[in-house]
């Protein structure tokens, strides 16, 4: 709107100077210079109203982009407190557990300490006997804290989106849980977590980008444990590599794939995974009972 009057403003006075000199030569030639110097300023004009517009769209591009990550961000928030209660209970279920299973030997050492008494002149191999009545005792104890404990631990999670621009030592995120069996792997941050002491096995497969080479590690917690590598000699191929760790865990401990080079890109399209499951568990030695 206000272009618009401008130009009929000089429109106009172009017209009322044209009539009253009578429309001369040099006139007319600083009329058309005038003219001209009005359709420059004109001309920057819708420039400078175009950058605006490009402007505000970009305002809006990253107005939207830190929308979508404090989205995530709660979402991540949320996600670590539910993770954090159930820890809490799952604490409280294992020390009931643990209290209970430790008053039934501490009843059951002594039931065999006042049978012995009794029976001072039974032979050896009754001793034997009463030592292997123990042993599956115990046994059937640890299968009993198996089951109420829900020790049964196994995940399988591939990468579903292309994981480009990682940092060094950032742990790569499988993102798409096929198998999450006792919820230990984490797929927000692409780590596992052991919910008891044992003996677990894991498995990586990866497959990365042409024309890189590319170095990651699986790590527990801090501790490189296997290295893979992947080298594309050509635009034209792609370089697979697994790997397979059998390791001894602690209640607590957190396993995950690491990239070591900045800058690589792993192909998602579920080609990349990350596959883990216990084998037993191991138990902390119950404390011999003095008296």
């Amino acid at each position: 709107m206000l272009n618009t009057r401008i130009v009929f403003l000089l429109n106009l006075s172009i017209l009322l100077w044209c009539v009253s000199a009578r429309i001369s030569r040099p006139v007319s030639d600083e009329l058309a210079t005038l003219k001209e110097a009005v359709g420059d300023i004109l001309r920057h004009q819708h420039e400078r109203d175009d950058r605006i517009d490009i402007l505000e769209e970009e305002i809006e591009k990253l107005n939207e982009i830190l929308e979508t990550q404090s989205e995530q961000l709660d979402h991540q928030k949320r996600v670590i407190r539910e993770q954090e209660s159930e820890i809490r209970q799952q604490k409280e279920r294992v020390g009931n557990l643990e209290n209970i299973i430790y008053d039934l030997l501490t009843e059951k050492k002594y039931t065999e300490k006042e049978l012995a008494s009794k029976d001072d002149g039974a032979d050896a191999s009754q001793s034997s006997a009463h030592s292997n009545d123990e042993k599956h005792a115990r046994r059937d104890v640890q299968k009993i804290r198996q089951i109420e404990v829900g020790t049964a631990v196994a995940f399988l999670a591939t990468m579903f989106n292309q994981n480009e621009h990682t940092g060094t030592n950032q742990p790569l995120v499988f993102e798409r849980v096929v198998t999450n069996i006792g919820g230990a792997y984490n797929p927000h941050f692409g780590t596992f977590l052991a919910p008891v002491n044992g003996v677990y096995v894991f498995t990586v497969t990866l497959l990365s980008s042409p024309n890189q080479v590319a170095h990651y590690y699986l790590y527990q917690n801090n501790t490189p444990v296997v290295h893979l590598t992947l080298y594309h000699p050509s635009s034209e191929t792609y370089t697979s590599m697994s790997q397979t760790a059998v390791l001894s865990l602690n209640k607590g401990d957190d396993v995950s794939v690491r990239n070591l080079d900045a800058g690589t890109r792993t192909l998602g399209d579920n080609y990349s995974s990350f596959s883990g499951f216990i084998l037993w568990m191991t138990e902390a030695q119950t404390p011999d009972i003095v008296g």
